[in-house]
Protein backbone atom coordinates (compact mmCIF):
# COMPACT_ATOMS: atom_id res chain seq x y z
CA UNK A 1 0.00 0.00 0.00
CA UNK A 2 1.32 3.43 -0.82
CA UNK A 3 1.20 6.04 1.47
CA UNK A 4 0.27 10.03 -0.23
CA UNK A 5 1.53 12.62 1.80
CA UNK A 6 -0.29 15.58 2.09
CA UNK A 7 0.65 18.99 3.56
CA UNK A 8 -2.08 21.56 4.26
CA UNK A 9 -1.13 25.17 4.64
CA UNK A 10 -3.13 27.21 7.15
CA UNK A 11 -2.65 31.11 7.32
CA UNK A 12 -4.15 32.82 10.09
CA UNK A 13 -5.65 35.61 8.78
CA UNK A 14 -5.20 38.42 11.20
CA UNK A 15 -1.48 37.82 10.88
CA UNK A 16 -1.49 37.21 7.36
CA UNK A 17 -4.07 39.76 5.76
CA UNK A 18 -3.65 38.01 2.13
CA UNK A 19 -3.78 34.47 3.56
CA UNK A 20 -5.55 31.51 2.03
CA UNK A 21 -6.31 27.96 2.11
CA UNK A 22 -3.94 26.04 0.14
CA UNK A 23 -3.66 21.80 -0.28
CA UNK A 24 -0.73 20.22 -1.81
CA UNK A 25 -0.56 16.89 -3.00
CA UNK A 26 1.97 13.73 -3.56
CA UNK A 27 1.86 11.05 -6.00
CA UNK A 28 3.55 8.82 -7.96
CA UNK A 29 3.72 9.45 -11.77
CA UNK A 30 2.08 6.15 -12.51
CA UNK A 31 -0.93 7.06 -10.40
CA UNK A 32 -3.26 10.00 -10.07
CA UNK A 33 -2.53 11.76 -6.68
CA UNK A 34 -5.61 12.43 -4.62
CA UNK A 35 -6.44 15.64 -4.01
CA UNK A 36 -7.65 17.01 -0.17
CA UNK A 37 -11.06 18.42 -0.32
CA UNK A 38 -12.29 20.64 2.21
CA UNK A 39 -16.23 20.60 3.89
CA UNK A 40 -17.01 23.46 6.34
CA UNK A 41 -19.40 24.67 8.95
CA UNK A 42 -20.49 27.64 10.04
CA UNK A 43 -22.03 28.09 13.39
CA UNK A 44 -24.14 31.26 14.67
CA UNK A 45 -26.29 32.19 17.56
CA UNK A 46 -28.73 34.15 15.35
CA UNK A 47 -29.47 34.80 11.90
CA UNK A 48 -32.17 36.62 9.57
CA UNK A 49 -32.81 36.64 5.48
CA UNK A 50 -33.21 39.88 3.09
CA UNK A 51 -34.97 39.17 -0.14
CA UNK A 52 -33.54 40.28 -3.30
CA UNK A 53 -34.54 41.15 -6.75
CA UNK A 54 -34.51 38.24 -8.85
CA UNK A 55 -33.68 38.40 -12.50
CA UNK A 56 -34.73 35.11 -14.55
CA UNK A 57 -36.27 31.93 -13.17
CA UNK A 58 -35.08 31.85 -9.80
CA UNK A 59 -36.45 29.96 -6.86
CA UNK A 60 -35.67 32.92 -4.41
CA UNK A 61 -32.59 34.52 -3.74
CA UNK A 62 -31.49 36.20 -0.45
CA UNK A 63 -29.04 38.13 1.49
CA UNK A 64 -28.28 35.42 4.45
CA UNK A 65 -26.60 37.19 7.45
CA UNK A 66 -24.83 35.07 10.13
CA UNK A 67 -24.75 36.95 13.91
CA UNK A 68 -22.46 35.51 17.03
CA UNK A 69 -20.14 33.26 14.70
CA UNK A 70 -18.09 30.54 16.12
CA UNK A 71 -15.06 29.47 14.62
CA UNK A 72 -15.33 27.70 11.29
CA UNK A 73 -14.64 24.48 11.14
CA UNK A 74 -13.09 22.91 8.31
CA UNK A 75 -12.67 19.17 7.63
CA UNK A 76 -11.36 17.04 4.88
CA UNK A 77 -13.31 14.68 2.79
CA UNK A 78 -12.41 10.80 2.80
CA UNK A 79 -9.44 9.45 3.06
CA UNK A 80 -7.81 12.07 4.78
CA UNK A 81 -10.21 13.06 7.32
CA UNK A 82 -7.97 16.16 8.66
CA UNK A 83 -9.96 18.42 11.11
CA UNK A 84 -9.29 22.27 11.97
CA UNK A 85 -11.04 25.38 13.39
CA UNK A 86 -10.40 28.64 11.14
CA UNK A 87 -11.26 32.44 11.43
CA UNK A 88 -14.42 33.28 9.17
CA UNK A 89 -12.25 35.94 7.83
CA UNK A 90 -9.87 33.06 6.79
CA UNK A 91 -12.86 31.47 4.75
CA UNK A 92 -14.35 34.65 2.97
CA UNK A 93 -10.22 35.86 1.73
CA UNK A 94 -9.90 32.43 0.44
CA UNK A 95 -13.36 32.26 -1.19
CA UNK A 96 -12.56 32.74 -4.64
CA UNK A 97 -9.79 30.07 -4.40
CA UNK A 98 -11.84 27.18 -2.59
CA UNK A 99 -14.83 27.82 -5.27
CA UNK A 100 -13.81 29.53 -8.31
CA UNK A 101 -16.55 30.14 -10.27
CA UNK A 102 -18.96 27.55 -8.79
CA UNK A 103 -20.74 28.80 -5.72
CA UNK A 104 -21.01 25.82 -3.49
CA UNK A 105 -24.55 24.19 -2.15
CA UNK A 106 -25.23 24.47 1.61
CA UNK A 107 -27.57 23.47 3.90
CA UNK A 108 -28.97 25.83 6.32
CA UNK A 109 -30.90 24.57 9.31
CA UNK A 110 -32.04 26.57 12.36
CA UNK A 111 -34.41 26.15 15.66
CA UNK A 112 -38.13 26.57 15.20
CA UNK A 113 -40.28 26.52 18.56
CA UNK A 114 -41.46 23.77 19.92
CA UNK A 115 -40.74 21.70 16.58
CA UNK A 116 -37.44 19.90 14.68
CA UNK A 117 -35.09 22.44 13.68
CA UNK A 118 -35.72 23.44 9.69
CA UNK A 119 -33.24 22.97 7.10
CA UNK A 120 -33.61 24.26 3.57
CA UNK A 121 -30.96 23.76 0.36
CA UNK A 122 -28.81 27.60 -0.62
CA UNK A 123 -26.42 27.96 -3.06
CA UNK A 124 -24.06 30.68 -1.30
CA UNK A 125 -21.62 33.07 -3.01
CA UNK A 126 -20.04 36.66 -2.21
CA UNK A 127 -19.14 36.12 1.73
CA UNK A 128 -18.24 39.22 3.58
CA UNK A 129 -17.09 38.89 7.29
CA UNK A 130 -17.39 41.63 9.95
CA UNK A 131 -14.70 41.41 12.85
CA UNK A 132 -15.99 43.85 15.34
CA UNK A 133 -20.04 42.06 14.84
CA UNK A 134 -18.65 38.62 14.31
CA UNK A 135 -21.24 38.82 11.07
CA UNK A 136 -21.15 36.78 8.26
CA UNK A 137 -23.33 37.86 4.95
CA UNK A 138 -23.77 35.70 1.82
CA UNK A 139 -25.92 36.12 -1.16
CA UNK A 140 -28.03 32.88 -1.09
CA UNK A 141 -30.56 31.40 -4.06
CA UNK A 142 -32.60 28.99 -2.68
CA UNK A 143 -32.43 25.41 -4.88
CA UNK A 144 -36.26 23.78 -4.80
CA UNK A 145 -37.11 20.89 -3.18
CA UNK A 146 -38.02 17.67 -4.95
CA UNK A 147 -40.55 15.65 -3.49
CA UNK A 148 -40.80 11.89 -3.80
CA UNK A 149 -44.41 11.32 -5.42
CA UNK A 150 -45.28 8.28 -3.35
CA UNK A 151 -45.12 10.25 -0.20
CA UNK A 152 -47.95 12.84 1.20
CA UNK A 153 -48.84 15.18 3.58
CA UNK A 154 -47.59 18.01 6.25
CA UNK A 155 -44.02 17.11 5.92
CA UNK A 156 -43.90 17.54 2.50
CA UNK A 157 -44.96 21.38 2.43
CA UNK A 158 -42.60 24.17 0.87
CA UNK A 159 -41.06 25.49 4.18
CA UNK A 160 -41.19 29.23 4.34
CA UNK A 161 -38.07 31.18 3.91
CA UNK A 162 -37.67 32.68 7.39
CA UNK A 163 -36.78 35.91 7.95
CA UNK A 164 -35.04 35.49 11.30
CA UNK A 165 -33.84 32.57 13.12
CA UNK A 166 -32.07 30.79 16.10
CA UNK A 167 -29.26 28.55 16.33
CA UNK A 168 -28.41 28.69 13.07
CA UNK A 169 -25.85 25.97 10.94
CA UNK A 170 -24.36 26.34 7.90
CA UNK A 171 -23.32 22.94 6.18
CA UNK A 172 -21.13 24.08 3.21
CA UNK A 173 -20.33 21.94 0.03
CA UNK A 174 -16.89 20.58 -0.78
CA UNK A 175 -14.43 23.28 -1.95
CA UNK A 176 -12.81 23.16 -5.38
CA UNK A 177 -9.55 23.15 -4.35
CA UNK A 178 -6.70 25.00 -6.19
CA UNK A 179 -5.22 22.40 -8.02
CA UNK A 180 -8.52 20.65 -9.25
CA UNK A 181 -10.33 21.61 -12.48
CA UNK A 182 -13.89 21.67 -13.27
CA UNK A 183 -15.12 19.27 -16.01
CA UNK A 184 -16.43 20.58 -19.02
Amino acid sequence: MKKISVVVVLAVAAVVPSASIASATAGSSDQPAETEEFLFTVQAARGSTTPLKTTGPVDEKFRLTLVSIDPVTMFANRPFRDATLISPRLLTNSWESLFADDPPNAVLTFARSGKAPASMVIEIDNPRYNAMTRTLTFIATRIAREHDPTEKGANWQRLTTPTSMTSVSLFIDLSQSPSRKKEP
